[in-house]
């Protein structure tokens, strides 16, 4: 996402496009290693019976990723940028059919 188009969406609209690249293509390893590189990995786990659910296809799994993303951002706002590259980055992976594989440096 470039600059202009992120400084001009609304932290809601930016978190809504992150859910939506998570809900279609995060598994389990990639939360654990965003939240490593983001340093949210204490949000994660209060969230980890739920985000047990993830890949699993429960009916809960859309609510818990924007609950989850939403604390993410509300703690540092200035993470919704690291949210963003790392979705993209898996996205465009995922896109290249190289998904399994993401290894991001940090961010």
């Amino acid at each position: 996402m470039n600059e202009s188009t992120s400084t001009a969406l609304s932290h809601e609209a930016r978190i809504l496009r992150v859910k939506k690249i998570a809900l279609e293509h995060f598994k389990e390893e990639h939360w654990t290693e965003m939240a490593s590189e983001i340093g949210c990995a204490d949000l994660l786990i209060v969230r980890e019976e739920s985000l047990g659910s993830v890949s699993w296809g429960d009916d809960a799994y859309a609510a818990t990723v924007l609950k989850i993303l939403a604390a993410i951002v509300q703690r540092n706002p200035s993470d919704i940028e690291k949210l963003e590259i790392y979705a993209e980055k898996c996205l465009s992976h995922a896109e290249a059919g190289s998904f399994a594989g993401v290894t991001l440096t940090r961010i």
